[in-house]
């Protein structure tokens, strides 16, 4: 599963990287830039953990335009960001959010929002293709 990690810190990025990574995504991309992200989004990204505050284009901008984008439109996002207000809650869950997360953040309220909005992901590749058992039954009934 390919994820990606959008924060205009260093040190954020290298944070949420590494969760992502535990979490079980084998390969994360990272971004310090909202629209650089945006171009570089596609259909092989499963996942995208945000900060809100991003040069280029913010990260309420980046989920809504990620949303109106057919190759995109199931990307599942986590929102991190220090900015608490309900209004602000609001309006990123309006723009489409999977997740919101404040910081500062402890390990485990991190390890929570990733593990959240990665299970849909994880179950959906767990789950058997139907077509392929029901024709492995078939042979096996066949044989």
């Amino acid at each position: 599963m390919k994820c990606m990690v959008v924060s205009d810190s260093t040190t954020m990025r290298r944070i949420l990287e590494n969760a992502l990574l535990a979490a079980g995504c084998e390969d994360v991309v990272v971004h310090s830039d909202g629209r650089v992200a945006a171009e570089a989004a596609d259909e092989s990204i499963a996942a995208i953990v945000t900060d809100w505050g991003l040069p280029g284009m913010d990260g309420v901008e980046l989920v809504r335009l990620l949303r109106a984008r057919e190759d995109c439109a199931g990307v599942r996002v986590l929102m991190v960001t220090s900015r608490n207000a309900r209004t602000d809650v609001e309006l990123a869950l309006e723009a489409g959010v999977d997740g919101y997360l404040l910081k500062p953040f402890t390990a485990d309220a991190l390890r929570y929002k990733i593990d959240a909005l990665l299970q849909p992901l994880l179950r959906r590749d767990a789950e058997p293709d139907d077509t392929q058992e029901a024709e492995n039954e078939d042979e096996a009934r066949a044989a």
